[in-house]
């Protein structure tokens, strides 16, 4: 009896390991697939921030607008950005976005962003009109921010 009972835990232990085994090929497979993706649509999904998305970092376009984000953080893992979109969001500050080295173009419309810091060196546009800022607030553009934009 006592043998019996060893071969079932035995074998309850041989299946866990299985299971954990095709959990990690799984996860793996997944992986392959998100690194793949280039363009991540994810306007109008009632986003209040960005997180996870360390998995997608071969993405070159975010379209994130309509969303209800109020700040940008998160995004180091899209290194290789080249466009982001962000229009018709809560967003009240770009900043933290000097990570994104191959960010080229920024489209903030339609936000309430009030100060504007630390862009990445190779941006070549930034679209940021249409503020709602409160009466009386206006834009603040960080002159080094500024020249860091490609003319």
């Amino acid at each position: 009896m006592n043998g019996r009972k060893e071969e079932e835990e035995e074998k309850e232990e041989d299946d866990e390991e299985e299971e954990e085994e095709n959990e990690e090929e799984r996860r793996k497979e997944r992986d392959a697939c998100l690194s793949r993706i280039t363009h991540l649509h994810l306007e109008n999904k009632g986003i209040t921030h960005v997180e996870n998305v360390g998995a997608c970092g071969g993405a070159l376009v975010a379209y994130l607008q309509h969303n209800h984000l109020t700040k940008l953080s998160n995004l180091r893992p899209l290194r290789l950005l080249q466009e982001l979109y962000l229009h018709d969001n809560h967003i009240n500050r770009l900043e933290c976005l000097q990570e994104l080295v191959c960010l080229r173009r920024l489209l903030v419309p339609g936000n309430r962003i009030g100060v504007v810091e630390g862009l990445p060196g190779r941006l070549q546009e930034l679209h940021i009109q249409n503020q709602r800022l409160p009466p009386g607030d206006s834009l603040v553009l960080d002159p080094q921010a500024l020249a860091a934009v490609q003319v």
